[in-house]
C-alpha cells in the first residue's frame, strides 16, 4: 500500500496534475495505452 501511495505522490510530482479529477485520470490512462500501443508498433 504504501508503494502504490508512493507511486502516486510521484505521478503527481512528475506530471504536475490532480489525480483526484477524473477527466486527468482518463486522459492519463489514455495517453498510457497509446505510449504502449506505439511501443509495440515501432
Amino acid at each position: 500500500r504504501s508503494t502504490l501511495n508512493y507511486r502516486l505522490a510521484r505521478i503527481r510530482e512528475v506530471c504536475d496534475v490532480d489525480l483526484s479529477s477524473p477527466t486527468v485520470r482518463v486522459n492519463l490512462q489514455i495517453a498510457l495505452k497509446l505510449m504502449r500501443l506505439f511501443d509495440d508498433i515501432g
